[in-house]
C-alpha cells in the first residue's frame, strides 16, 4: 500500500502550463507540456505536491526532460530551500533536524524489529515513553521500516517536532485496528527535538 501525502511546495523548478510563457535570461517564448500524470515516490512512499493554497502542481514533461516542483521534492528528501532573487538562485542545502529526527526513527524501529522493548524507551518522550512496547507499537506487533518521508509542517517546526510519514512492512497486533492479512501500513511518526536530542515524540495517522 502506498501513501499520497500533500507537501507544500511554494517554489517550482520551473513555472508553466500549456502554452505558458516561460522566462529565462530575460526571453519569453510560448512552450508546449505534456501532463501525463507522472507520479513522485521516495523511499516506497509516494506523495503528491501542492502548492501554499493546497492546489495539486503536477509535474510535466518538456522536450523529453520531466520537471518537478523543486521545493516540495527536497523538503521530501530533508533539504531546505531558498529563492535568492539577487542571483535568481534555487537554493538547497542539508536540513540536520529532519537528518538526525530520522536517525532517531531507524534506531527506534531497528530496535522494535530486535525486540530491544526497554533500549526503545531511550528513543522516546512524552505519552509514548509510557508505552508497553512489547504489546506492540500502533497496531504492529512487528515490524520493519521500508520508507520514511519529511510531512515539511511549518507549525510543528515551530514547536521543535518534525512529522514523518513512514511505511511500514508489519504483522499486526494481537488487537489492532488493521486486519490480521494487512502486511504494509503508513502512518505519521512525530519527532520532538529536546536540546540536542531527537525523540520519538507520537504516532497518528494524519496532520
Amino acid at each position: 500500500m502506498k501513501t499520497k501525502l500533500k507537501i507544500c511546495a511554494a517554489a517550482l523548478l520551473a513555472s508553466v502550463a500549456i502554452g505558458a510563457t516561460v522566462y529565462a535570461a530575460n526571453l519569453t517564448k510560448k512552450i508546449d507540456v505534456l501532463y501525463d500524470d507522472i507520479r513522485i515516490s521516495s523511499n516506497n512512499i509516494e506523495f503528491m505536491p501542492v502548492d501554499e493554497q493546497g492546489s495539486q502542481v503536477e509535474p510535466f514533461i518538456y522536450e523529453g526532460t520531466t520537471y518537478l516542483p523543486v521545493r516540495a521534492v527536497s523538503e521530501a528528501l530533508g533539504k531546505n530551500v531558498s529563492w535568492d532573487s539577487e542571483t535568481k538562485t534555487v537554493m538547497v542545502t542539508d536540513n540536520e533536524d529532519i537528518e538526525y529526527s530520522k536517525i532517531a526513527i531507524r534506531n527506534f524501529f531497528k530496535l522494535f524489529s530486535e525486540k530491544r522493548y526497554d533500549d526503545m524507551k531511550n528513543f522516546t518522550s512524552g505519552s509514548v515513553a509510557g508505552y508497553e512496547f512489547s504489546e506492540g507499537v500502533f497496531g504492529m506487533k512487528e515490524a520493519s521500516l521500508d520508507g520514511i518521508i519529511y510531512a515539511g509542517n511549518k507549525e510543528l517546526e515551530n514547536e521543535n517536532k518534525f512529522a514523518f510519514i513512514c511505511h511500514f512492512n508489519m504483522t499486526p497486533a494481537e488487537k489492532s485496528v488493521y486486519g490480521s492479512s494487512e502486511r504494509e501500513i503508513g502512518f505519521f511518526v512525530e519527532v520532538l527535538k529536546d536540546r540536542d536530542e531527537y525523540k520519538i515524540n507520537d504516532f497518528y495517522t494524519g496532520l
